[in-house]
């Protein structure tokens, strides 16, 4: 799950660096499985968004870390995320 609050005033940035990143979670094998957007009026602190992302296996996921096009977009991210948490909520088996 990784949970990002917006810079402010980047919100074309935002949008953008979100567009190229999706690519590059697909190449190795992610799905964007939900994408929330929290009310600030609840939560005026809270992050902007919340995306339920799921990776095939744990090397699926340190191989998109490491992506040379993930790594690429750092300067972008700077510019568009102010913050973001990351929680691995571990694996989750449908029995």
């Amino acid at each position: 799950m990784a949970e990002l609050w917006e810079a402010p005033g980047a919100e074309a940035d935002f949008r953008k660096f979100q567009d190229l990143i999706l690519g590059i979670v697909q190449d190795h094998g992610g799905q964007i499985l939900g994408v929330d957007r929290p009310s600030k009026t609840d939560a005026p602190d809270g992050p902007d968004e919340i995306h339920r992302v799921q990776f095939p296996d744990a090397d699926a996921l340190i191989a998109y870390r490491a992506d040379p096009r993930h790594v690429q977009l750092s300067g972008l991210r700077d510019m568009a995320v102010a913050k973001i948490v990351m929680t691995n909520l571990g694996t989750v088996h449908d029995d």
